[in-house]
C-alpha cells in the first residue's frame, strides 16, 4: 500500500504543478502520468521480487495491482476534492479530454476515468511482472571478508 500512496502522491503534485503552470490544456501532458506509474510499480516489482523471490509470480502481480488500484481510487477522490476547492467545474472542463466525448456528465467522466485507471492498472502489473518474472535480484553484502 505504501507504493500506492507513493503513486497517488507523485501524480498527485505533477497534476498540481500542470494545473498551477496553466498547462492543463495540454491534454498530451498526461501521458506523463504513465511514466510516473510506472516507475513506481517497476520500484514495487523490484521490492517484491526481493522479499518473495521470482517464484511468487501471483502474489507480486495481485501486489502491484493492488497499489495501483489503490493510486486509482485515491486520485478520484483527489479530484472530487480538488474541483471542491478549486470553486468551479473543473470535472466539466475535463470532460472535453482527448478521450472523452464533449457531452460527458460528471459521472460519467469519472465512470470512464475510474474504468481506464483500473484498466490501465491491470496492463502496468501484468507488464511489470513479465519484466521482473524469472529475474534474480542479487543482494549486495558489504561485510569484510577478511
Amino acid at each position: 500500500m505504501e507504493y500506492g500512496v507513493k503513486m497517488f502522491l507523485a501524480t498527485g503534485l505533477f497534476f498540481l504543478a500542470l494545473y498551477s503552470l496553466g498547462l492543463t490544456k495540454y491534454s498530451e501532458l498526461r501521458f506523463f502520468n504513465l511514466a510516473i506509474i510506472l516507475y513506481f510499480s517497476f520500484k514495487l516489482g523490484q521490492h517484491n521480487v526481493e522479499r518473495f523471490g521470482s517464484n511468487s509470480y501471483v502474489r507480486n502481480l495481485g501486489s502491484i495491482f493492488a497499489a495501483n488500484s489503490l493510486n486509482v481510487l485515491l486520485s478520484m477522490v483527489g479530484l472530487v476534492v480538488f474541483d471542491a476547492i478549486v470553486g468551479f467545474t473543473f470535472l466539466d472542463s475535463a470532460s472535453t479530454g482527448i478521450l472523452m466525448v464533449e457531452s460527458a456528465s460528471v459521472p460519467q467522466t469519472l465512470i470512464a476515468l475510474f474504468l481506464e485507471g483500473m484498466a490501465g492498472a491491470a496492463v502496468v502489473a501484468f507488464v511489470t511482472m513479465q519484466f521482473w518474472k524469472g529475474k534474480k535480484v542479487v543482494s549486495i553484502n558489504h561485510q569484510d571478508e577478511f
